[in-house]
């Protein structure tokens, strides 16, 4: 079995600097061309299902990576992004982002927002419920989930690509992602796609 995880389209929030967790944004014009150049370079194989969040901006970028109507596409609520409560839609200097994600995964968030147990909880519980929809629907060899950064380290975490701490390691560059190669024992293998 094979999985794509696909971060979503450059957005405004993502230029502005601001937690567009829960917050509907849409892609920047240079997010849709970037996103347009993928498609036409072939970046991402045909899938046989899609999964996204019911963002506008995982939408747009399915839409752009993968217009074939015939493919299947599932919108999962479950899968958005963080929600960051008070600071939703907010921009934060470098280091007030910095101490409000120490605070995030210190589990000590009091502004009504999603700290990282919860948030893993979840994605976990989303994820976990589209693997088992994959496998019973016997199109299991190719499908890709377009998603949001912190939900695709969330689901590496599930697959023990990654630990807890690495949440935020690394980054991965809008319109781009990982691939995941599932083998026989259960184990994965995972690998960049489009960059280093």
């Amino acid at each position: 079995m094979e999985l794509y995880l696909i971060r979503h389209g450059k957005t405004y929030a993502n230029v502005e600097h601001r937690l567009a967790g829960h917050t509907d944004v849409d892609l920047t014009p240079d997010g849709v061309a970037e996103l347009e150049l993928y498609a036409a370079e072939g970046t991402y194989p045909r899938p046989e299902r899609i999964y996204t969040s019911d963002m506008t901006r995982t939408r747009r970028t399915r839409h752009i990576l993968f217009p074939d109507p015939s493919i299947p596409v599932f919108e999962v609520p479950g899968l958005r992004e963080i929600h960051f409560g008070a600071q939703e839609d907010i921009h934060l200097s470098p280091e007030d982002s910095r101490l409000y994600f120490d605070r995030f995964m210190a589990n000590s968030l009091t502004n009504g927002g999603e700290n990282v147990g919860d948030f893993l909880a979840r994605i976990h519980e989303a994820f976990d419920g589209v693997v088992a929809e994959v496998q019973a629907s016997g199109s299991n060899q190719r499908w890709a989930i377009v998603g949001h950064y912190g939900v695709l380290r969330a689901i590496l975490i599930r697959l023990g690509v990654i630990e807890t701490k690495e949440f935020f390691r690394d980054s991965i560059p809008n319109g781009l992602g990982y691939r995941i190669l599932y083998d026989s024992t259960g184990g994965v293998e995972c690998s960049a796609v489009g960059y280093p």
